[in-house]
């Protein structure tokens, strides 16, 4: 029994001592584990954080800029759309214009010895003059032109009935006296020196254009008329004239004759009528211009 008890509380001991180890071991590796914790941790604050933090500020910052962005472009399209809405409301309305809308009215600019080579009656050799819409004044002149005060008016149009923006209308058209601004006329002398004779506008989005000018008269070999020339970029440039509906001049007219089509010759005879609200006898005529169906002249 004795070696036997020995025995047993060897193997007890043995199993003691094998506990213990194990523990042991078990506080090493979980002290090692905890070290590696720690050191995944610490390079989590050290190197992942700063770059989750710089994401994090440069998509701000690029929310930031894309939400600035949007109210510059918001806050350009409304002013753009009032500028817009300010130049159709007044083409809408000629009695409510005051100041001529101007593209350049600049005198003594350069010749216009360039503008009219399709317009042979036209030559305007070394004169300068003015380059806005209205006609009735040069410059800063006091003084206006004689004739029968007219506001003519009118739609640039594709040949689908769309408003054509950013066309160039230029018009012009003998005085009172029958006279032309260019050096060749045959009554010279008896040139309204008031009367500007020339005019461009450069039309809105919705093809409107609009010049103060007078009421074209005859002179020898011709109906009263006024030419109009119509350049776009990157098209063929439209001269073209129109007429006073009802004129007895229009049948002695070769050029008013030799328009064979009748729709096409009716679209550029035009009612010079009184213009409502007028207190000063003032005229309105309306000319819509279509690229492609008004007839060149």
């Amino acid at each position: 029994m004795t070696g036997t008890g020995e025995l047993f509380l060897g193997i007890i001991a043995f199993a003691v001592m094998i506990m213990a180890l194990i523990q042991v071991g078990a506080i090493f590796a979980g002290l090692r584990l905890a070290r590696r914790v720690d050191q995944i941790a610490t390079q989590i604050d050290t190197e992942i954080k700063p770059l989750i933090a710089n994401l994090t500020a440069m998509s701000s910052e690029a929310a930031r800029a894309a939400a600035l962005a949007a109210k510059q472009a918001e806050r350009l399209d409304r002013v753009f759309g009032e500028m817009v809405q300010r130049v159709d409301e007044t083409l809408s309305a000629a009695q409510e214009f005051v100041t001529p809308l101007s593209v350049g009215a600049i005198a003594g600019e350069k010749p216009f010895t360039d503008l009219f080579d399709q317009a042979s009656e036209f030559d305007v050799g070394h004169i300068r003059l003015a380059r806005d819409n209205d006609l009735i004044v040069v410059n800063d002149g006091a003084t206006p032109a004689l004739g029968e005060i007219t506001w003519v008016t009118g739609r640039v149009l594709d040949s689908r009935g769309q408003p054509i923006r950013n066309a160039l209308v230029e018009i012009w058209q003998c005085d009172n006296n029958g006279a032309y601004i260019h050096s060749r006329t045959g009554n010279r002398e008896k040139r309204d020196g008031n009367f500007q004779g020339f005019g461009r506008f450069l039309t809105g989005s919705t093809g409107e254009y609009l010049f103060r000018t007078i009421k074209p008269v005859p002179y020898p070999g011709r109906s009263p008329h006024i030419h109009y020339a119509i350049k776009m970029k990157g098209k063929k440039e439209l001269i073209t004239q129109c007429y006073i509906e009802g004129h007895p001049g229009n049948e002695k007219d070769g050029i008013w004759k030799n328009i064979k089509d009748e729709k096409a010759r009716k679209s550029v005879t035009i009612p010079f009528a009184p213009m409502k609200g007028s207190k000063i006898g003032e005229l309105a005529a309306r000319f819509d211009i279509v690229m492609g169906l008004t007839p060149e002249a």
